[in-house]
């Protein structure tokens, strides 16, 4: 609990207020005011102001590979130790950050693998296996790198991280219409060429953060479509589709049949509040029509 407060008191009065002038608008993740409802909003807007101007244009689509986990922290840091005044600060930053080298912190997440698969083991699932690679593939934390997972200070810091990148892309890299969601970021342009050339630069720059693009990075053609924030966005002639995808329908599907069997109070709550999700997309009807 005293963690928890100090983690609080250090976001409200020094992260949020000191940070925040650093970052771009269309750095949509944790702000108040923000999140995928803004991230959503600004996809729509480049599109339909894009789509004017172009008959055909594309998408480079990031995504940084295993991104708490990765996060150096004298980087970090050194970063920080420009923005934020005060040695008392900032050594209670370094220790918040830091608490990822403390022996236990692999271990917790071990004893939490092995309960879960002690769990889907009593329930004799048939895919027991590959639930099994999936959860060994789970990452460990490495001497100096990594947040901590669910610290509001993490959220903060992560965000802030790639702050300079985000920068670099939109005045060095002269690229107008730009979104990112923490390590998820999509770049617009009408020039394919351009875009992987953008590519190549910002491989090389996450490289001096000691960061690596993962396999979902992709340049996609508007017209056959790409999957941001749980949507798939695509053109039809002149007409934005917005979609919402099928991993992000499974998931909804299963979560709901779960609650309808365990919690039918809370199902009803939960059915209802996806309602507004959907309606943001043209299949507002999905929850509905579906079996759930």
């Amino acid at each position: 609990m005293k963690d928890k407060i100090v983690n609080h008191l250090i976001s409200k009065y020094i992260l949020i207020p000191t940070l925040s002038p650093k970052l771009i608008d269309t750095n949509v993740a944790t702000r108040k005011g923000m999140g995928t409802k803004m991230g959503i909003y600004y996809t729509k807007k480049y599109i339909n102001k894009l789509k004017m101007n172009y008959d055909n244009f594309y998408v480079l689509k990031c995504d940084i590979s295993k991104y708490f986990y990765n996060i150096n922290h004298e980087i970090l840091l050194t970063k920080l130790s420009k923005d934020i005044q005060g040695p008392e600060i900032l050594n209670i930053l370094t220790n918040i950050i830091s608490s990822t080298d403390n022996y236990n912190v692999n271990q917790s997440i071990d004893i939490i693998i092995n309960k879960e698969l002690e769990r889907l083991k009593s329930k004799n699932i048939a895919d027991f296996e590959k639930k099994k690679i999936e959860l060994s593939r789970l990452p460990r934390y490495k001497k100096g790198t990594g947040l901590p997972i669910g610290n509001e200070t993490s959220q903060i810091l992560a965000v802030y991280y790639l702050s300079e990148l985000d920068h670099f892309i939109k005045e060095n890299l002269q690229i107008k219409c730009y979104i990112r969601y923490m390590d998820d970021f999509i770049l617009f342009h009408h020039d394919k060429e351009y875009l992987k050339f953008c590519l190549t630069e910002i491989n090389h720059y996450l490289h001096k953060l000691k960061l690596q693009l993962n396999r979902k990075t992709q340049i996609y053609d508007i017209k056959k479509g790409f999957n941001f924030l749980g949507y798939k966005f695509f053109l039809k002639g002149k007409k934005l589709i917005v979609l919402i995808n099928n991993q992000s329908k499974k998931r909804i599907k299963r979560k709901l049949r779960r609650l309808k069997k365990h919690n039918p109070s809370k199902y009803s709550l939960v059915r209802a509040s996806y309602k507004g999700y959907f309606m943001k997309a043209h299949c507002s009807h999905f929850i509905f029509k579906s079996n759930i």
